[in-house]
């Protein structure tokens, strides 16, 4: 327990600016997924399946764990998703799924960088987005 609220206890992202491809309407800001609150969330304009999110950064940061989480009480609605992070010049895809829903937890390589982008490729509905996080786990991934 100690070590998993070591891991979540800062959230490396929580000063980011959040862009999105498009925007549902006031209430649906991409900054909601920054907040903390999973009553609060993304939702890209009606119609668009298909999205984008991106967090940028204020200083390059290291992490290796995402965090995602759906508006679950309005159901589960992404099918396929792909996260990517802007290392330097060049874009790279850091994970990919098939679900979101209530958590997902990503643990990936270690990475650096100043952008981040989760890519929704697939959804079974508007997709909508309550959290966007990261974090660095030292534990099970040392700096090496």
């Amino acid at each position: 327990k100690q070590s998993i609220d070591s891991i979540f206890s800062i959230n490396l992202a929580s000063n980011a600016t959040a862009t999105s491809s498009s925007i549902r309407g006031e209430p649906f800001l991409p900054s909601n997924v920054l907040d903390d609150d999973i009553s609060t969330y993304w939702a890209p304009a009606e119609g668009h399946i298909k999205a984008k999110l991106r967090l940028k950064l204020r200083w390059a940061t290291t992490f290796n764990v995402v965090k995602l989480q759906e508006a679950i009480g309005m159901g589960q609605r992404v099918v396929r998703y792909s996260v990517k992070v802007r290392e330097g010049r060049k874009w790279h895809e850091m994970s990919n799924g098939t679900t979101i829903g209530y958590k997902r937890l990503e643990r990936c390589r270690m990475v650096r960088g100043k952008e981040v982008e989760l890519v929704i490729h697939e959804a079974r509905a508007i997709p909508l987005i309550a959290s966007f996080a990261l974090y660095l786990d030292l534990k099970s991934h040392p700096l090496l």
